[in-house]
């Protein structure tokens, strides 16, 4: 072996599979959609291109998977502040400031990009992603509180909000500003919450 040259421990399973969804973040922050490279990205998880290859058969399915891992991530940062609105106006504008970043552009991309079947673009940031979840946290306080009626929503009114931030992205390139966030909470969103509750 020669001197000076860093042998770095093998990688197997969750460990390599994580490792690798982390390297493909850092690229698309970096380079974006349009200068994606599964070789910077092997290169920085430190394996081949086979390995990726072994479980993401093209660049658009490890995107879509680095992107809905990372949205988890910022999905589990969320902290109430003790009021419904307030709650729902945070939640929503914190998530349209994901959208400004490499996870919009992500999205801008995995929207024309023909080996995805429709629908699939989005991955865990629909109906059975984190947002929803949070969503539904927010609303079960806010129904033990008293602040909402004692029927539970569906996951489509949940996911209203996001939904129209997400359209408003893809339609403008622009994530909304608080201004529009606050207008979708007031307008639409928390008056389809309160009926959905009380239907």
């Amino acid at each position: 072996m020669s001197e000076g040259r860093v042998v770095r421990p093998r990688r197997r399973g969750e460990t390599l599979r994580g490792a690798i969804l982390d390297a493909a973040w850092v690229e698309l922050r970096e380079h974006a959609w349009s200068g994606f490279s599964i070789e910077r990205v092997a290169e920085r998880a430190g394996t081949g291109k086979a390995a990726i290859y072994k479980r993401w058969p093209n660049k658009a399915t490890l995107v879509r998977e680095a992107s809905a891992r990372k949205a988890v991530r910022s999905g589990s940062e969320w902290v109430s502040t003790g009021s419904l609105r307030e709650d729902l106006i945070a939640h929503l504008d914190s998530s349209a400031r994901f959208l400004a970043g490499p996870f919009g552009e992500s999205i801008r991309g995995l929207v024309s990009e023909p080996t995805l079947q429709r629908g699939e673009e989005l991955g865990d940031h629909g109906l059975n992603g984190p947002t929803v979840g949070i969503v539904a946290a927010i609303v079960t306080r806010a129904r033990e509180e008293g602040s909402l009626g004692p029927r539970q929503p569906e996951p489509s009114v949940l996911h209203l909000g996001n939904a129209l931030v997400d359209y408003h992205y893809l339609l403008s390139g622009r994530a909304p500003t608080l201004d529009l966030v606050t207008e979708i909470v007031d307008a639409i969103w928390l008056p389809a919450l309160r009926a959905a509750c009380h239907s």
